[in-house]
């Protein structure tokens, strides 16, 4: 059946698109929300993960312990967050290692556990943090004691 401009045609095309609208919107909305619900949830990240005192022979020891970073008279606040490779802390001021002191004018906004990568990600324990030298990007790796 071929269509023709005529009125009785175009009416009937435009009711055929409303009574599909009235199928596929809803449709689609169920589609989605049943998708919403059934996906899984991501707990928040327990801060008290990365709790623990760090040492590396370099430095005094970096002190973790609920949301405070301590490390020798430097005081700083962090998160523990977590992405696709792993936790990690974001401090709220930058860090970095500097003259064998630990400083908070580095340049990095936050600290990876382990080796932070996909081949061993921090994901069940946190063995060693790593903070980058200011100067030279040298890699202090930091062993939870």
């Amino acid at each position: 059946m071929r269509w023709k401009n005529t009125p009785e045609d175009e009416a009937t095309r435009q009711a055929m698109g409303k009574a599909l609208a009235l199928v596929f919107i809803p449709a689609g909305l169920i589609i989605f929300g049943l998708i919403y619900i059934v996906s899984p949830r991501r707990e928040p990240t327990s801060q008290a993960w990365a709790n623990g005192t760090y040492v590396n022979a370099c430095c005094p020891p970096v002190v973790l312990q609920n949301g405070l970073l301590v490390s020798g008279n430097n005081k700083a606040h962090y998160r523990v967050d977590y992405n696709d490779t792993g936790y990690f802390i974001s401090v709220d001021r930058k860090i970095g290692v500097k003259d064998s002191e630990i400083t908070l004018s580095g340049y990095a906004d936050y600290v990876p556990f382990n080796n932070n990568s996909e081949a061993r990600p921090a994901i069940h324990n946190a063995e060693a943090l790593h903070l980058f030298g200011v100067s030279d990007f040298t890699d202090y790796r930091f062993v939870k004691k």
